[in-house]
Protein backbone atom coordinates (compact mmCIF):
# COMPACT_ATOMS: atom_id res chain seq x y z
CA UNK A 1 0.00 0.00 0.00
CA UNK A 2 0.99 3.60 -0.51
CA UNK A 3 2.79 4.96 2.56
CA UNK A 4 0.61 8.08 2.66
CA UNK A 5 -2.55 5.99 2.63
CA UNK A 6 -1.21 3.95 5.52
CA UNK A 7 -0.56 7.15 7.48
CA UNK A 8 -4.11 8.34 6.84
CA UNK A 9 -5.60 5.03 7.99
CA UNK A 10 -3.35 5.07 11.03
CA UNK A 11 -4.58 8.55 11.97
CA UNK A 12 -8.27 8.69 11.06
CA UNK A 13 -9.15 5.14 12.10
CA UNK A 14 -6.46 4.53 14.71
CA UNK A 15 -7.27 7.40 17.06
CA UNK A 16 -11.03 6.74 17.52
CA UNK A 17 -10.56 2.97 17.70
CA UNK A 18 -7.85 3.29 20.34
CA UNK A 19 -9.95 5.74 22.32
CA UNK A 20 -12.80 3.27 22.72
CA UNK A 21 -10.49 0.30 23.22
CA UNK A 22 -8.71 2.24 25.96
CA UNK A 23 -12.01 2.96 27.69
CA UNK A 24 -12.78 -0.74 27.73
CA UNK A 25 -9.27 -1.62 28.88
CA UNK A 26 -9.49 0.93 31.69
CA UNK A 27 -12.74 -0.53 32.98
CA UNK A 28 -11.41 -4.08 32.68
CA UNK A 29 -8.24 -3.19 34.60
CA UNK A 30 -10.33 -2.25 37.65
CA UNK A 31 -10.79 -5.92 38.49
CA UNK A 32 -8.20 -7.72 36.34
CA UNK A 33 -4.49 -7.17 36.88
CA UNK A 34 -1.66 -8.35 34.59
CA UNK A 35 -0.56 -11.91 35.14
CA UNK A 36 2.23 -12.34 37.68
CA UNK A 37 3.63 -15.31 35.77
CA UNK A 38 7.11 -15.03 34.34
CA UNK A 39 7.14 -14.32 30.57
CA UNK A 40 7.90 -17.46 28.60
CA UNK A 41 6.92 -16.58 25.03
CA UNK A 42 7.82 -13.03 24.07
CA UNK A 43 6.67 -11.53 20.79
CA UNK A 44 8.48 -8.49 19.39
CA UNK A 45 6.47 -6.27 17.08
CA UNK A 46 8.38 -4.12 14.55
CA UNK A 47 6.76 -3.83 11.17
CA UNK A 48 8.15 -1.31 8.77
CA UNK A 49 11.91 -0.82 9.19
CA UNK A 50 14.50 -3.51 8.47
CA UNK A 51 17.23 -1.43 10.07
CA UNK A 52 15.23 -1.06 13.28
CA UNK A 53 14.75 -4.82 13.44
CA UNK A 54 18.55 -5.19 13.43
CA UNK A 55 18.89 -2.49 16.10
CA UNK A 56 16.46 -4.44 18.30
CA UNK A 57 18.90 -7.35 18.62
CA UNK A 58 20.38 -6.20 21.99
CA UNK A 59 16.86 -5.96 23.43
CA UNK A 60 15.94 -9.41 22.13
CA UNK A 61 19.11 -10.93 23.59
CA UNK A 62 18.36 -9.26 26.93
CA UNK A 63 14.82 -10.65 27.00
CA UNK A 64 16.01 -14.14 26.12
CA UNK A 65 18.72 -14.11 28.79
CA UNK A 66 16.56 -12.51 31.47
CA UNK A 67 13.58 -14.83 31.15
CA UNK A 68 15.00 -17.85 29.27
CA UNK A 69 12.03 -17.22 27.00
CA UNK A 70 11.18 -18.31 23.47
CA UNK A 71 11.27 -15.35 21.10
CA UNK A 72 8.77 -14.50 18.38
CA UNK A 73 8.52 -11.65 15.91
CA UNK A 74 5.83 -9.89 13.86
CA UNK A 75 6.96 -7.93 10.79
CA UNK A 76 5.82 -6.91 7.32
CA UNK A 77 6.45 -9.72 4.84
CA UNK A 78 8.65 -7.54 2.60
CA UNK A 79 11.07 -6.97 5.51
CA UNK A 80 11.20 -10.47 6.97
CA UNK A 81 14.55 -11.56 5.48
CA UNK A 82 16.45 -9.17 7.76
CA UNK A 83 15.56 -11.37 10.75
CA UNK A 84 17.58 -14.22 9.22
CA UNK A 85 20.72 -12.15 9.71
CA UNK A 86 20.31 -12.26 13.49
CA UNK A 87 19.66 -15.96 13.96
CA UNK A 88 17.57 -15.32 17.08
CA UNK A 89 14.09 -16.11 15.75
CA UNK A 90 13.05 -19.49 14.36
CA UNK A 91 11.23 -19.39 11.03
CA UNK A 92 7.96 -20.73 12.46
CA UNK A 93 8.11 -18.10 15.22
CA UNK A 94 7.66 -15.24 12.76
CA UNK A 95 4.25 -13.82 11.83
CA UNK A 96 4.20 -11.99 8.51
CA UNK A 97 1.76 -9.24 7.60
CA UNK A 98 1.34 -8.54 3.91
CA UNK A 99 0.93 -4.87 3.06
CA UNK A 100 0.86 -5.16 -0.74
CA UNK A 101 -2.95 -4.78 -0.86
CA UNK A 102 -5.53 -3.48 1.65
CA UNK A 103 -7.28 -6.86 1.71
CA UNK A 104 -4.12 -8.78 2.58
CA UNK A 105 -3.35 -6.18 5.21
CA UNK A 106 -6.75 -6.55 6.86
CA UNK A 107 -6.84 -10.34 6.58
CA UNK A 108 -3.41 -10.83 8.15
CA UNK A 109 -4.25 -8.37 10.92
CA UNK A 110 -7.27 -10.46 11.88
CA UNK A 111 -5.22 -13.68 11.67
CA UNK A 112 -2.72 -12.22 14.10
CA UNK A 113 -4.86 -12.88 17.20
CA UNK A 114 -5.40 -16.55 16.38
CA UNK A 115 -1.70 -17.02 15.63
CA UNK A 116 -0.79 -15.41 18.98
CA UNK A 117 -3.13 -17.76 20.83
CA UNK A 118 -1.92 -20.82 18.93
CA UNK A 119 1.64 -20.06 20.03
CA UNK A 120 0.53 -19.20 23.57
CA UNK A 121 2.19 -15.77 23.44
CA UNK A 122 2.12 -14.27 26.95
CA UNK A 123 4.13 -11.10 26.30
CA UNK A 124 4.17 -8.58 23.47
CA UNK A 125 6.84 -5.87 23.19
CA UNK A 126 5.81 -3.20 20.69
CA UNK A 127 8.99 -1.68 19.24
CA UNK A 128 7.14 0.82 17.05
CA UNK A 129 7.45 4.34 18.40
CA UNK A 130 4.02 5.89 17.97
CA UNK A 131 2.26 3.79 15.39
CA UNK A 132 -1.44 3.42 16.18
CA UNK A 133 -1.69 0.30 14.05
CA UNK A 134 0.88 -1.51 16.20
CA UNK A 135 -1.03 -0.39 19.30
CA UNK A 136 -4.22 -1.83 17.80
CA UNK A 137 -2.43 -5.12 17.09
CA UNK A 138 -1.17 -5.15 20.67
CA UNK A 139 -4.69 -4.74 22.03
CA UNK A 140 -6.08 -7.25 19.52
CA UNK A 141 -3.49 -9.88 20.47
CA UNK A 142 -5.08 -10.38 23.89
CA UNK A 143 -1.74 -11.26 25.54
CA UNK A 144 -1.21 -10.72 29.27
CA UNK A 145 1.92 -8.54 29.28
CA UNK A 146 1.83 -5.65 26.81
CA UNK A 147 4.90 -3.42 26.65
CA UNK A 148 5.24 -0.21 24.64
CA UNK A 149 6.34 3.39 24.50
CA UNK A 150 4.28 6.03 26.24
CA UNK A 151 4.09 9.63 25.06
CA UNK A 152 3.88 10.89 28.65
CA UNK A 153 3.60 14.68 28.28
CA UNK A 154 4.37 14.83 24.56
CA UNK A 155 1.55 16.23 22.41
CA UNK A 156 0.10 14.75 19.27
CA UNK A 157 1.33 11.19 19.82
CA UNK A 158 -1.87 9.68 21.20
CA UNK A 159 -2.35 5.96 20.74
CA UNK A 160 -4.52 5.06 23.65
CA UNK A 161 -3.74 3.12 26.79
CA UNK A 162 -3.36 -0.48 25.69
CA UNK A 163 -0.05 -1.23 27.42
CA UNK A 164 0.30 -2.41 31.00
CA UNK A 165 4.09 -1.93 31.02
CA UNK A 166 5.15 1.52 29.81
CA UNK A 167 8.44 3.18 28.91
CA UNK A 168 8.85 6.86 28.17
CA UNK A 169 10.43 7.21 24.74
CA UNK A 170 13.62 9.23 25.10
CA UNK A 171 14.49 11.16 21.89
CA UNK A 172 17.98 11.91 23.24
CA UNK A 173 19.17 8.30 23.27
CA UNK A 174 19.84 5.81 20.49
CA UNK A 175 16.82 3.72 19.50
CA UNK A 176 18.58 0.51 20.60
CA UNK A 177 18.88 2.13 24.05
CA UNK A 178 15.13 2.80 24.01
CA UNK A 179 14.38 -0.79 23.01
CA UNK A 180 16.40 -2.02 26.00
CA UNK A 181 14.30 0.23 28.23
CA UNK A 182 11.19 -1.65 27.12
CA UNK A 183 12.70 -4.94 28.25
CA UNK A 184 13.76 -3.33 31.53
CA UNK A 185 10.20 -2.19 32.19
CA UNK A 186 9.05 -5.77 31.71
CA UNK A 187 11.76 -7.03 34.05
CA UNK A 188 10.82 -4.60 36.83
CA UNK A 189 7.05 -4.90 36.29
CA UNK A 190 6.94 -1.12 36.77
CA UNK A 191 3.26 -0.69 35.94
CA UNK A 192 2.33 2.96 35.63
CA UNK A 193 5.94 4.17 36.04
CA UNK A 194 7.33 4.85 32.55
CA UNK A 195 10.74 6.15 33.56
CA UNK A 196 13.47 3.51 33.51
CA UNK A 197 15.86 4.29 36.40
CA UNK A 198 18.83 2.42 34.99
CA UNK A 199 22.14 3.06 33.26
CA UNK A 200 22.60 1.40 29.87
CA UNK A 201 26.26 1.30 28.88
CA UNK A 202 27.68 1.16 25.39
CA UNK A 203 28.69 -2.46 25.95
CA UNK A 204 25.00 -3.38 25.98
CA UNK A 205 24.48 -1.91 22.52
CA UNK A 206 26.39 -4.52 20.55
CA UNK A 207 25.27 -6.64 17.60
CA UNK A 208 26.43 -10.26 17.73
CA UNK A 209 28.53 -11.22 14.69
CA UNK A 210 27.02 -13.66 12.25
CA UNK A 211 28.67 -17.06 12.05
CA UNK A 212 29.46 -17.46 8.38
CA UNK A 213 28.97 -20.85 6.79
CA UNK A 214 31.72 -21.96 4.40
CA UNK A 215 29.22 -23.44 1.96
CA UNK A 216 27.22 -20.20 1.81
CA UNK A 217 30.39 -18.16 1.40
CA UNK A 218 31.40 -20.33 -1.53
CA UNK A 219 27.95 -19.98 -3.11
CA UNK A 220 28.07 -16.19 -2.89
CA UNK A 221 31.58 -16.18 -4.32
CA UNK A 222 30.42 -18.35 -7.21
CA UNK A 223 27.50 -16.00 -7.97
CA UNK A 224 29.88 -13.05 -7.95
CA UNK A 225 32.39 -14.86 -10.15
CA UNK A 226 29.72 -15.81 -12.67
CA UNK A 227 28.62 -12.18 -12.92
CA UNK A 228 32.20 -10.83 -12.86
CA UNK A 229 34.51 -13.55 -14.24
CA UNK A 230 37.53 -11.22 -14.38
CA UNK A 231 37.34 -10.26 -10.69
CA UNK A 232 40.36 -11.53 -8.73
CA UNK A 233 40.09 -11.11 -4.95
CA UNK A 234 43.75 -11.94 -4.39
CA UNK A 235 44.89 -8.90 -6.39
CA UNK A 236 41.93 -6.50 -6.22
CA UNK A 237 40.18 -4.59 -3.45
CA UNK A 238 36.34 -4.76 -3.69
CA UNK A 239 34.61 -1.65 -2.36
CA UNK A 240 30.80 -1.73 -2.06
CA UNK A 241 28.75 1.33 -2.96
CA UNK A 242 25.15 0.85 -1.86
CA UNK A 243 22.92 2.50 -4.45
CA UNK A 244 19.84 3.69 -2.62
CA UNK A 245 17.26 6.07 -4.05
CA UNK A 246 15.66 6.62 -0.66
CA UNK A 247 12.98 3.93 -0.68
CA UNK A 248 10.02 5.10 1.39
CA UNK A 249 11.91 8.30 2.25
CA UNK A 250 13.30 9.82 -0.93
CA UNK A 251 15.09 12.55 1.03
CA UNK A 252 17.68 9.96 2.15
CA UNK A 253 19.20 9.60 -1.30
CA UNK A 254 22.67 10.92 -2.11
CA UNK A 255 23.00 12.76 -5.46
CA UNK A 256 23.98 10.71 -8.48
CA UNK A 257 26.76 13.12 -9.39
CA UNK A 258 28.30 12.72 -5.92
CA UNK A 259 28.40 8.94 -6.37
CA UNK A 260 30.13 9.31 -9.74
CA UNK A 261 32.73 11.73 -8.38
CA UNK A 262 33.48 9.53 -5.36
CA UNK A 263 33.83 6.37 -7.45
CA UNK A 264 36.21 8.07 -9.86
CA UNK A 265 38.29 9.30 -6.93
CA UNK A 266 38.53 5.80 -5.47
CA UNK A 267 39.46 4.23 -8.78
CA UNK A 268 42.04 6.92 -9.48
CA UNK A 269 43.84 6.66 -6.15
CA UNK A 270 43.85 2.89 -5.84
CA UNK A 271 44.65 0.89 -8.99
CA UNK A 272 43.50 -2.29 -7.24
CA UNK A 273 40.11 -0.89 -6.22
CA UNK A 274 37.04 -2.51 -7.75
CA UNK A 275 33.68 -0.84 -7.22
CA UNK A 276 30.65 -3.08 -6.68
CA UNK A 277 27.38 -1.17 -7.05
CA UNK A 278 24.96 -3.04 -4.81
CA UNK A 279 21.29 -2.52 -4.06
CA UNK A 280 17.84 -4.06 -4.19
CA UNK A 281 15.98 -4.94 -7.40
CA UNK A 282 14.67 -1.38 -7.71
CA UNK A 283 18.25 -0.07 -7.81
CA UNK A 284 19.36 -2.02 -10.89
CA UNK A 285 18.52 0.75 -13.35
CA UNK A 286 20.20 3.43 -11.22
CA UNK A 287 23.31 1.28 -10.82
CA UNK A 288 23.44 0.81 -14.60
CA UNK A 289 23.30 4.57 -15.06
CA UNK A 290 26.12 5.09 -12.55
CA UNK A 291 28.26 2.44 -14.21
CA UNK A 292 27.87 4.13 -17.60
CA UNK A 293 28.70 7.55 -16.16
CA UNK A 294 31.81 6.24 -14.39
CA UNK A 295 32.87 4.45 -17.60
CA UNK A 296 35.47 2.18 -16.04
CA UNK A 297 36.20 -1.52 -16.44
CA UNK A 298 36.61 -1.64 -12.64
CA UNK A 299 33.06 -0.53 -11.81
CA UNK A 300 30.36 -3.23 -11.84
CA UNK A 301 26.62 -3.42 -11.27
CA UNK A 302 25.64 -6.23 -8.88
CA UNK A 303 22.35 -4.66 -7.74
CA UNK A 304 19.64 -7.27 -7.33
CA UNK A 305 22.15 -10.13 -7.53
CA UNK A 306 22.07 -11.08 -3.85
CA UNK A 307 19.31 -11.70 -1.37
CA UNK A 308 19.45 -10.02 2.03
CA UNK A 309 20.65 -13.21 3.72
CA UNK A 310 23.59 -13.33 1.29
CA UNK A 311 24.77 -9.77 1.90
CA UNK A 312 26.95 -10.56 4.96
CA UNK A 313 28.92 -12.99 2.81
CA UNK A 314 29.43 -10.26 0.20
CA UNK A 315 30.48 -7.84 2.93
CA UNK A 316 32.96 -10.40 4.24
CA UNK A 317 34.71 -10.24 0.85
CA UNK A 318 34.68 -6.43 0.64
CA UNK A 319 37.01 -3.91 2.26
CA UNK A 320 34.37 -1.31 3.09
CA UNK A 321 30.99 0.08 2.07
CA UNK A 322 29.54 3.53 1.48
CA UNK A 323 25.81 3.78 2.07
CA UNK A 324 23.14 6.31 2.83
CA UNK A 325 20.94 5.76 5.89
CA UNK A 326 19.31 2.46 4.88
CA UNK A 327 19.06 -1.23 5.68
CA UNK A 328 22.44 -2.39 4.27
CA UNK A 329 24.32 -0.02 6.59
CA UNK A 330 22.70 -1.90 9.49
CA UNK A 331 23.07 -5.35 7.91
CA UNK A 332 26.83 -4.83 7.86
CA UNK A 333 26.81 -4.71 11.67
CA UNK A 334 26.81 -8.52 11.75
CA UNK A 335 30.21 -8.45 9.96
CA UNK A 336 33.56 -6.72 10.49
CA UNK A 337 33.32 -4.62 7.35
CA UNK A 338 33.67 -0.86 7.97
CA UNK A 339 30.85 1.37 6.73
CA UNK A 340 30.69 5.06 5.88
CA UNK A 341 27.04 5.98 6.53
CA UNK A 342 25.52 9.20 5.18
CA UNK A 343 22.73 10.75 7.27
CA UNK A 344 20.51 13.67 6.36
CA UNK A 345 16.77 13.81 7.15
CA UNK A 346 17.13 11.52 10.18
CA UNK A 347 19.56 11.87 13.05
CA UNK A 348 22.47 9.45 13.44
CA UNK A 349 22.34 10.10 17.18
CA UNK A 350 19.27 7.86 17.31
CA UNK A 351 19.70 5.57 14.33
CA UNK A 352 23.38 5.10 13.50
CA UNK A 353 24.33 1.47 12.77
CA UNK A 354 25.89 -0.45 15.64
CA UNK A 355 28.73 -1.95 13.63
CA UNK A 356 32.05 -0.46 12.52
CA UNK A 357 30.61 2.78 11.22
CA UNK A 358 31.80 6.27 10.38
CA UNK A 359 28.85 8.66 10.21
CA UNK A 360 28.80 11.76 8.02
CA UNK A 361 26.12 14.43 8.26
CA UNK A 362 25.89 18.04 7.06
CA UNK A 363 24.44 19.15 10.43
CA UNK A 364 22.05 21.64 8.87
CA UNK A 365 19.84 23.72 11.13
CA UNK A 366 16.75 21.97 9.76
CA UNK A 367 18.06 18.45 10.36
CA UNK A 368 16.62 16.10 11.36
CA UNK A 369 13.26 16.87 9.79
CA UNK A 370 12.00 13.29 10.24
CA UNK A 371 11.30 11.91 13.69
CA UNK A 372 8.82 9.97 15.79
CA UNK A 373 7.04 13.24 16.53
CA UNK A 374 5.97 13.70 12.87
CA UNK A 375 5.56 10.01 12.05
CA UNK A 376 8.57 10.27 9.72
CA UNK A 377 6.86 12.63 7.31
CA UNK A 378 8.49 15.77 5.95
CA UNK A 379 7.48 18.46 3.46
CA UNK A 380 11.10 18.96 2.34
CA UNK A 381 11.61 18.54 -1.41
CA UNK A 382 15.21 19.74 -1.54
CA UNK A 383 17.45 17.45 0.52
CA UNK A 384 20.36 19.80 0.94
CA UNK A 385 21.24 17.78 4.07
CA UNK A 386 22.40 15.00 1.74
CA UNK A 387 23.62 17.15 -1.14
CA UNK A 388 25.98 19.07 1.15
CA UNK A 389 27.83 15.87 2.12
CA UNK A 390 30.53 16.13 -0.51
CA UNK A 391 32.39 13.30 -2.26
CA UNK A 392 35.60 14.80 -0.86
CA UNK A 393 34.30 14.37 2.70
CA UNK A 394 33.37 10.77 2.05
CA UNK A 395 36.72 10.08 0.41
CA UNK A 396 38.53 11.60 3.40
CA UNK A 397 36.50 9.40 5.76
CA UNK A 398 37.45 6.33 3.74
CA UNK A 399 41.11 7.28 4.00
CA UNK A 400 40.81 7.50 7.77
CA UNK A 401 39.08 4.14 8.25
CA UNK A 402 41.47 1.57 9.64
CA UNK A 403 44.71 3.10 8.42
CA UNK A 404 46.27 -0.36 8.39
CA UNK A 405 44.12 -1.72 5.57
CA UNK A 406 45.65 -2.42 2.19
CA UNK A 407 43.42 0.12 0.49
CA UNK A 408 44.40 2.96 2.79
CA UNK A 409 48.09 2.13 2.61
CA UNK A 410 47.91 2.21 -1.17
CA UNK A 411 46.14 5.57 -1.15
CA UNK A 412 48.60 7.09 1.28
CA UNK A 413 51.58 5.75 -0.66
CA UNK A 414 50.36 7.25 -3.92
CA UNK A 415 49.66 10.62 -2.33
CA UNK A 416 53.25 10.79 -1.08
Amino acid sequence: MNIERMRQIDYFLGIPLLFFISLGSGIKSLWKRPSAEKPRRILFLELSEMGSAILAEPAMKKAKQQFQANLYFCIFQRNADCLKLLGLIEADHIFLIRDDTPWHFILDSFRFRRWSHQHAIDTLIDLELFSRFSALLTAWSGVSHRVGFQACHSEGLYRGNVYNHHAAYNPHHHIAHNYLMLVHQLCTRSNGHPYAKIVIGKEALQISPLTLQASEQQRVLQKLTMRLPKLNFSHQQPLVINVNRGGLIAQRSWPRGHFVTLIKQLLSFDPRAVILLSGADDAVEEADTLMKLVNSDRCFNIAGLFQIVELPYLYHLAKLMVSSDSGPAHFAAVTDMPVVALFGPETPALYHPLGKVTVLTAQLACSPCISAANHRKTSCRDNQCMQMITPEQVFAAIRNIHGNTDTIRMIQKQQV
